[in-house]
């Protein structure tokens, strides 16, 4: 059964107390640490995920798909011009994201979590 088959099955009162909890839950994992990871992208597919101690793999992932991907969108736009910045997010980029030791584990399991040093977040 899904997370949502599951939610779906549930009485207004559960679903306030799973509200809750889970807002307990989500308030306890913005305290624990984070780790860096880079993710080459073109916006709707991750195409690679580099642990912090790997960026120069990111980089050079990046390197390899751009110039194909760039010719790509380029000879389309060129064929026929749209907006500037619909053109550039069609091109892949590198960006960055803070993940928690659960993702961590799941995405990097050979690998011991690397915490980042704590940066003020937004929202603290």
């Amino acid at each position: 059964m899904s997370t949502k088959e599951f939610l779906d099955s549930l009485t207004y009162d559960q679903l306030v107390f799973c509200h809750e909890e889970a807002g307990k839950l989500i308030a306890i994992q913005r305290q624990k640490a984070q780790a860096i990871v880079y993710c080459v992208t073109d916006g709707i597919t991750n195409d690679g995920w580099y642990r912090a101690s790997e960026y120069e793999k990111a980089a050079e992932h990046l390197l390899r798909i751009y110039k194909d991907r760039f010719v790509e969108v380029a000879a389309r736009f060129n064929e026929r011009p749209c907006g500037t910045q619909y053109f550039e997010e069609q091109l892949p980029s590198i960006e960055v994201r803070f993940i928690h030791e659960a993702d961590w584990k799941e995405w990097f399991p050979d690998h011991p979590f690397e915490p980042a040093p704590h940066i003020k977040r937004g929202d603290e």
